[in-house]
């Protein structure tokens, strides 16, 4: 896994605190999000997810709603009252994804933890022999929000009570309270008090 850039350390600190954060908050007090859909569901509830891989851990008051897709890859962590909206897809790529409390993800949303990695003479084609793969991390922190259409690329940090306005594509931090915009995604304003 590359671990260069921007975030080098803060990704070092992510991979190595995820299993500990992973074992005390969700395995002792959370069910797995696989037995809630496919097991111990309440029978007059319907959602059913797309999930690929093994690697998922969330809450059980999060709600991924039907056609949303999950890509688990090296680890997705899904917090408390996290919402997924239907025609999401979250996690493509395969890298870590880390999705604290209260975040939202609209209709038709992306987060892209990971990219095929172009080179003369070889193919991004999943199926081409030596295709590379760079697994990366994607964090979107407490009550973040990504609407519509949003696209966030990897080694991206959502700040807290952040939001991502519809269409736009975020290809690096975004602060804290801000709201960013665009392509590629600036700020646009601040996230005030109602």
């Amino acid at each position: 896994m590359k671990r260069t850039g921007q975030h080098g350390q803060e990704f070092e600190r992510v991979i190595l605190e995820l299993p500990a954060k992973v074992e005390a908050a969700f395995v002792a007090e959370r069910l797995r999000l696989w037995h809630r859909v496919h097991g111990e569901r309440d029978p007059d509830e319907f959602y059913d997810p797309l999930i690929i891989g093994d690697e998922l851990y969330a809450s059980v008051t999060s709600r991924i709603d039907t056609y949303a897709k999950l890509e688990t890859g090296l680890g997705m962590t899904i917090g408390d009252h996290v919402h997924i909206a239907s025609f999401a897809h979250i996690g493509i790529g395969g890298g870590v994804t880390i999705l604290e409390d209260g975040t939202s993800f609209a209709s038709g949303s992306k987060v892209i933890s990971g990219t095929n990695v172009a080179a003369p003479g070889r193919s991004c084609s999943a199926t081409a022999p030596g295709n590379l793969v760079e697994h990366s991390f994607v964090w979107i922190k407490r009550n973040a929000v990504v609407f519509a259409g949003a696209i966030v690329m990897p080694r991206v940090i959502i700040g807290e009570n952040a939001v991502v306005a519809a269409g736009a594509l975020v290809l690096e931090d975004v602060p804290a309270g801000e709201i960013w915009g665009g392509m590629p995604a600036r700020k646009v304003s601040e996230v005030t008090e109602l």
